[in-house]
């Protein structure tokens, strides 16, 4: 059997339907068994032992004879860098791994120490295989029955040593699961030194993964005095570090699209407090942590997107929940949300300025010097016209941001007021989108007129929105401008996919057929085209509006 054949099976039972498809062939299982103990060679035999349990998911049994000649078949080529399989029994160890009958029977301790000697030959030799040769080591590591002696002479920090990029990464990618675990946390500890080395002087994969390992050791950190909590800070006030370390905290939140590990936003919500003492009582802050958060606001006004971004995620972070209320007073003597509402006036920070302000508002300590802000509700109208809320800060989409913010801001009764002083002009930016057009304007209005109709109670009306937008369609079939008309048209086609818009128009139907009816003739004709290709349009937008046009007709 050709070995090809058999990577590319053992590549498709990686995945649900791959195992599936071989299930569901006829005497899959004696066809796996006649190559086991058929006559290939053993390279050969040890790929189909391990797809047979790929494939099998542990049901198979196979003799001590054919398992020992598959252990000795690893063992021989595992120390050959220059075999021909060598990357091929590399990439074995992955699935194998997987399955408890081939860990114990494969996996010996005499294999184990083979592939450490294979290690110890890949760091201080380290060539295109060194990549190959982490993700192998990665895979060992995650069971707790096999014993890799990763921390045995110098071998962690040859696996940190050096500057290249790729192969740092790729040592970061084991031993950042590793320290995720309660024995490679303590074994990690070593590691500290260099990982704030990396951290301090990378940016890019290897200073995220650096500073995300530190996160996980942070615990184990000696930072009980006072002193020792100041030189941990100061530590973090290097550039390089702190950049990293938002990006993490980014990506942690879920406004990145990236990531790293399995980790989750608790852990950076936990590190955070430990760093500022937040579990330990109304603490005062000392000067380093003042120095931190004025670093991380003075970044909120970064032309740096990224930047800008991970700072003020971060600085959020430290809003969160029932803080210590020193902090909490803290970022509001310093005017943190002025700084949110200042990001409102930026086309590319905007979208994160209603984020974070969306935040703020859910916190009764926060609120006033926003809802006093006159000029909010005008950046809300500037955003909706330079379509801020199409965008996404990661995975929070704007559109949710947007309804948020609408949703926070409206529970307070006083500003129903400010929004129906600026509800002409919200109305206007809505019309002019819909008159367009464009699918995308289109679906921008739509969307906006969903969340103003769900959030703003229509003002007191049934449907403020939608009857006005349906007003303003009307006015421009009056026009006797053929222009004129097919902006009406477009607004009202555009509206009428909704049911609310079906419903706000139908009343009018009526009155658009009897502008063509004989009664109607002393209009000008061209007065009469809009209202007729509009009733056409509008007979085609679905059955209900069909029916209602037949109706009438």
């Amino acid at each position: 059997v050709p070995l090809r054949y058999l990577d590319r099976l053992l590549f498709v039972l990686r995945f649900k339907e791959g195992k599936k498809c071989v299930q569901e062939e006829d005497r899959w299982q004696e066809t796996f068994n006649k190559i086991i103990h058929g006559d290939s060679e053993d390279i050969v035999k040890l790929v189909a032992i391990v797809a047979f349990y790929e494939a099998s998911v542990d049901e198979v049994t196979l003799s001590n004879d054919v398992l020992n000649n598959a252990r000795t078949c690893l063992q021989y080529i595992l120390p050959q860098r220059s075999n021909q399989n060598f990357h091929r029994v590399l990439t074995l160890l992955r699935p194998l791994t997987n399955h408890d009958a081939l860990r114990k029977e494969i996996l010996t301790a005499e294999v184990i120490k083979t592939f450490m000697g294979l290690l110890d030959n890949v760091l201080r030799y380290p060539e295109a295989d060194f990549g190959q040769t982490m993700g192998a080591l990665a895979s060992l590591l995650k069971h707790d029955d096999l014993d890799i002696p990763l921390f045995k002479g110098s071998r962690p920090s040859l696996m940190l040593a050096g500057q290249d990029r790729r192969r740092l990464t790729a040592s970061l990618h084991v031993i950042l699961p590793f320290a995720q675990t309660e024995r490679g946390r303590k074994a990690c500890k070593v590691l500290t030194p260099r990982l704030r080395h990396l951290a301090q002087n990378h940016q890019g994969r290897v200073g995220l993964l650096a500073v995300e390992t530190l996160l996980e050791l942070y615990e184990s950190e000696e930072a009980n005095t006072e002193a020792e909590k100041l030189a941990l800070t100061e530590r973090l006030l290097n550039d390089n570090f702190r950049a990293n370390l938002a990006h993490v905290f980014n990506l942690f939140s879920g406004a990145d699209d990236r990531n790293l590990s399995s980790n989750y936003d608790g852990h950076a919500s936990r590190v955070l407090r430990r760093l500022f003492g937040l579990d330990d009582g109304d603490q005062v802050l000392h000067s380093a942590q003042k120095t931190l958060i004025n670093h991380l606001q003075s970044a909120v006004a970064e032309s740096d997107a990224s930047e800008r971004t991970a700072a003020t995620l971060t600085l959020l972070k430290l809003c969160e929940g029932k803080t210590n209320s020193k902090l909490r007073k803290h970022l509001f003597d310093e005017n943190i949300t002025g700084a949110f509402i200042e990001q409102l006036k930026g086309r590319d920070s905007s979208l994160l300025g209603a984020h974070a302000l969306t935040i703020c508002l859910r916190y009764e300590d926060m609120k006033q010097p926003i809802l006093s802000n006159d000029k909010i509700l005008k950046h809300i109208v500037e955003m909706l016209q330079l379509d801020s809320f199409d965008d996404a800060i990661g995975q929070i989409e704007g559109w949710r941001v947007f309804a948020d913010l609408m949703e926070m801001l409206m529970k307070e009764a006083y500003l129903t007021s400010k929004i129906d002083r600026i509800a002409s002009e919200i109305m206007k930016v809505l019309e002019e989108k819909l008159k367009r057009g464009k699918p995308k304007d289109i679906r921008t209005s739509l969307v906006s007129l969903s969340i103003l109709r769900e959030h703003t109670h229509g003002l007191g009306k049934e449907d403020f929105w939608t009857e006005g937008l349906v007003g303003k369609g009307l006015e421009h079939l009056q026009s006797e401008e053929w222009k004129t008309q097919e902006e009406g048209i477009i607004i009202l086609s555009a509206l009428a996919q909704t049911k609310h818009g079906v419903q706000a128009i139908m009343p009018h139907i009526e009155p658009m057929v009897k502008r063509l009816l004989p009664m109607g003739s002393q209009l000008k004709i061209s007065s009469m085209l809009g209202p007729a290709c509009a009733l056409r349009v509008l007979s085609e937008d679905g059955e209900g509006g069909r029916r209602q046009f037949m109706k009438l007709a």
